[in-house]
């Protein structure tokens, strides 16, 4: 449980920091622990987790409840990110280019995030300790908005598939 190299881990603090990679944005040989700050990150051949994703730790991943991510990626691999803080995945409908913004805002209309990914992108994981439980999200993604009100830690608007997409939380804004 403690990683295979412990010399080569990668620990995050806090400051603000934005990747674009071909290969892995966050890539731990030991491992990854983020702990405060603002990371936003795109991966457009790609997914959010695993071996050529945003976050590769070769052992343990650890994101503190202080810590407030943007992943924008090609697919949307997820799992095993440990989160503690409520997390939107939103799995759009048509694939975005270079300059396609996600903007999320509260049910006042407030902008609570935004990000202009500098790659192409089909997913994207939001995960922040400002996601309320009990509150409704406005998520803006190039042409495709969508809303949610927040009833667990994991929301998932769309589902990833082969040859289609379907939405099974929160819905698309006409």
């Amino acid at each position: 449980g403690m990683g295979r190299n412990m010399k080569e881990c990668l620990i995050i603090n806090g400051g603000y920091i934005e990747l674009y990679a071909e290969d892995d944005c966050l890539d731990a040989n030991g491992n990854l622990t983020i702990n405060g700050g603002t990371v936003k990150a795109i991966k457009p051949n790609g997914s959010i987790y695993g071996a050529s994703g945003i976050v590769d730790p070769d052992g343990q991943t650890t994101i503190g409840e202080n810590a407030t991510l943007i992943f924008a990626a090609g697919n949307g691999n997820a799992r095993s990110l440990g989160l503690k803080q409520n997390t939107i995945t939103v799995n759009c409908e048509t694939n975005h280019e270079v300059g396609d913004a996600i903007k999320v805002s509260d049910s006042e209309g407030n902008l609570v995030f935004e990000y202009t990914p500098d790659g192409n992108y089909k997913t994207v994981l939001i995960a922040s300790s400002k996601i309320k439980t009990g509150e409704t999200y406005k998520i803006a993604i190039g042409n495709e908005t969508f809303e949610s009100e927040i009833t667990q830690q994991n929301t998932t608007i769309g589902i990833q598939t082969v040859g289609g997409m379907g939405f099974d939380r929160g819905r698309r804004m006409q």
